[in-house]
């Protein structure tokens, strides 16, 4: 126990020497492990978590699993995944995914994940190892619980290029000199180059805190080794001298045994030899007793055999009267047996022709089947030869159709933007610099820190993200009831944080905490609609209480890329046609199942719906229960539930059924891809 203690103690000193180094070098943000407090004993979570789409250009995920939510923070919750790397920090912003609502029980979801390597920052192409799965309450502003994923997706392709840093145009206009237009260019080349600094420190500081990290790694590694060395040595000093005490403990018992040995050995060979002395006298008994019994076994025997002769030649006389019965007969059955054949054979002869007549007739009638069938076929393929010349044709006219469309309505919402533009520099310009955005000025004396920012969550359509924020919070500053929100703006353009909006959240029920707040981009017309979006550099931290204190914590530079709500990137170009096929089908039980929906929707709303009828009496589609989902542009994935209400409409309690249909509509009830799959089911009402 001497050599353990030792090594308790070691890394004991080992600990507190290095111990204000090793906090730096600890990831303690809530996102990149599992939740603390209460939320890790609720029984909510995933399983079966698996990959089941992917985008060519690997810019689009599709993630399936099953969910089990036990209410704890309502009906309803929603579920989001963040992607991560072991020792990749802030690359959160670099991945979207719309929430996925979820009500009380379980059931399989699917998440699609868009990465944004068309920002500038984000790599063309990047590897991730790990990620999580977060249920969030029906606000999206607390977690209920985070379950770890081990999965490698590769992300991006070799063929992107890296997006250039974005030239953000004015959000706000002057009608002030050239000397306003100077003082501009020098409060956004100052900001720019602060932002570059604040961004170059952060990098140097996270890089020496991984270099402290792994040297501290080193040190605790060689220690442990070297314990270890000594532990081991020890070990075997002990266990030498326990050999050598073993030994000399055997030597003593095999003497004592060998004596043993010796003693048993002369009186075994005294009780041989009287063994022997009577077997040398039962044997000569029992040889007397063997020839008395040799010669009356001779006698009985000779006697035996004289009866035996008389007994055979009796026997041979009869067989030689029943030999002599048996040929009769034999011959007689033979000649029956011959006339027979010779009529069976007749027969024979006689079916056989008949059956080569009839063969050669079905010959004929195959011969003539199989031309009429090849003749259909033939037929066949050539109707549907031109039909699929004539859907294509009419699949391209109205893909141009409703390009044209498209392209006049962008033209049309361009130029409206730009005369909203133009009326704003007109009429009512905010100068920059303007009162009505927030101050970035920190407050001095606070005693509540934040220890941690990031991006948590991106919709795909870039309006709104989550930010995380990690804090220590005192009562000090605001009181008990304090909330904390967020402000995203451009430096040196303060009055671009009222595009934001987002709620505050209430901070200070323990000593270290995090929140999560949503922030919605609401820009005026005319902002943010641009290919490119519209990008911030700053989010500011602060708190704040019910008699509308507040206090500013602090201002985090991180470049951000956002986009109005509605609009659509001028690189996204409309493929032919919306597709939707089956990924899978099954049967819980007899009155219940599901549909896998794989599907792409080109932009707009749309919904899915699924069908499944007996084709001979399609009026059997009203005998199920069904539903239909919404759906939002791109690819996804996306299960509905069929069953059989106790109910159902249908006259019997067992319904078959041949077809599966499925289909994308848009909101008006247009049908915008459909699709149907042939299989045999059988249903049944369930019992009440």
């Amino acid at each position: 126990m001497k050599p353990l203690n030792r090594l308790f103690s070691l890394l004991l000193i080992f600990k507190l020497a290095l111990g204000p180094a090793l906090a730096q070098g600890f990831d303690n943000s809530p996102f990149a492990s599992p939740v603390g407090g209460p939320a890790n004993n609720y029984v909510s979570g995933i399983s079966n978590l698996k990959i089941v789409d992917q985008a060519q250009d690997g810019t689009d995920v599709t993630l399936n699993f099953d969910y089990t939510y036990d209410g704890i923070a309502g009906p309803t919750a929603k579920i989001i995944a963040i992607i991560e790397k072991k020792g990749e920090k802030g690359i959160g912003g670099w991945f979207g995914c719309d929430p996925a609502v979820v009500s009380k029980g379980s059931g399989p979801v699917s998440l699609r994940i868009r990465y944004f390597n068309d920002e500038f920052g984000v790599p063309p192409q990047f590897t991730s190892d790990r990620g999580r799965i977060l249920f969030l309450n029906n606000s999206g502003i607390s977690i209920v619980s985070s379950t770890p994923f081990i999965k490698t997706i590769k992300w991006g392709s070799a063929n992107a290029h890296p997006a250039d840093k974005p030239s953000p145009t004015a959000a706000f206009l002057s009608s002030g000199n050239s000397t306003s237009a100077t003082k501009l260019a020098e409060e956004k080349r100052q900001a720019e180059a602060k932002a570059l600094a604040e961004l170059k420190a952060r990098e140097d500081a996270r890089l020496k805190a991984q270099s402290e990290a792994v040297m501290r790694k080193q040190l605790e590694e060689r220690a442990i080794a070297e314990a270890k060395a000594r532990e081991e040595a020890r070990l075997k000093e002990a266990e030498a001298k326990r050999l050598a005490e073993e030994k000399t403990i055997a030597e003593a018992k095999a003497k004592k045994e060998a004596e043993q040995r010796e003693q048993a050995r002369l009186k075994a060979e005294a009780e041989a030899q009287a063994r022997e002395q009577a077997r040398l006298k039962a044997e000569s008994e029992t040889k007397r007793l063997a020839d008395e019994k040799r010669l009356a076994d001779e006698k009985a025997a000779q006697e035996k055999a004289e009866a035996e002769k008389a007994r055979l030649a009796a026997e041979a006389k009869i067989r030689e009267e029943a030999r002599a019965r048996a040929e009769a007969e034999s011959k007689r059955l033979a000649e029956e047996r011959r006339l027979a054949e010779a009529k069976a054979k007749k027969e024979a002869d006689e079916r056989e022709q008949a059956r080569l007549k009839a063969e050669a007739e079905a010959q004929a009638r195959e011969e003539a089947r199989r031309k009429a069938e090849t003749e259909a076929k033939r037929l066949a393929e050539e109707k549907a030869i031109a039909e699929t010349k004539a859907r294509k044709e009419a699949e391209a006219k109205a893909y141009q159709v409703a390009l044209a469309q498209t392209n006049a309505e962008a033209a049309a919402k361009k130029a409206a933007q730009e005369k909203a533009i133009a009326d704003a520099a007109s009429t009512s310009a905010v100068p920059i610099g303007s009162s009505t955005g927030p101050s970035l000025e920190i407050a001095q004396g606070v005693k509540s820190k934040i220890t941690n920012v990031d991006v948590v969550n991106r919709s795909i359509d870039r309006t709104q993200m989550t930010i995380g924020v990690e804090y220590d919070y005192s009562k000090d500053d605001a009181g008990p009831k304090a909330s904390m929100g967020v402000d995203v703006l451009r430096q040196g353009e303060s009055p671009t944080a009222s595009f934001f909006k987002s709620p505050t959240v209430e901070v200070g029920k323990s000593r270290r905490n995090f929140v999560l707040i949503p922030v919605k981009f609401t820009p005026p017309p005319g902002i943010g609609t641009q290919s490119a979006g519209f990008s911030t550099d700053k989010v500011l931290i602060y708190l704040t209480n019910d008699s509308s204190k507040r206090l500013n914590l602090f201002a985090a530079t991180m470049l951000l890329m956002w986009r109005a709500p509605g609009s659509v990137a001028a690189t996204q170009v409309a493929a032919a046609t919306h597709t939707i096929d089956f990924d899978d089908f099954k049967q819980n039980d007899a009155s219940d199942g599901y549909v896998a929906i794989r599907y792409n929707l080109l932009g707009g709303a749309g919904k899915l719906r699924v069908a499944v009828y007996d084709s001979a009496n399609p009026a059997t589609r009203e005998y199920f229960a069904t539903s239909q989902v919404d759906v939002t542009p791109g690819r996804g994935l996306q299960t509905l539930e069929v069953k059989v209400e106790p109910e159902s409409k249908s006259p019997t309690d067992f319904i078959h059924a041949d077809t599966i249909e499925i289909e994308m509509i848009d909101p008006a009830g247009k049908t915008l891809a459909k699709t149907s799959k042939k299989t045999n089911m059988t249903w049944s009402k369930p019992k009440q």
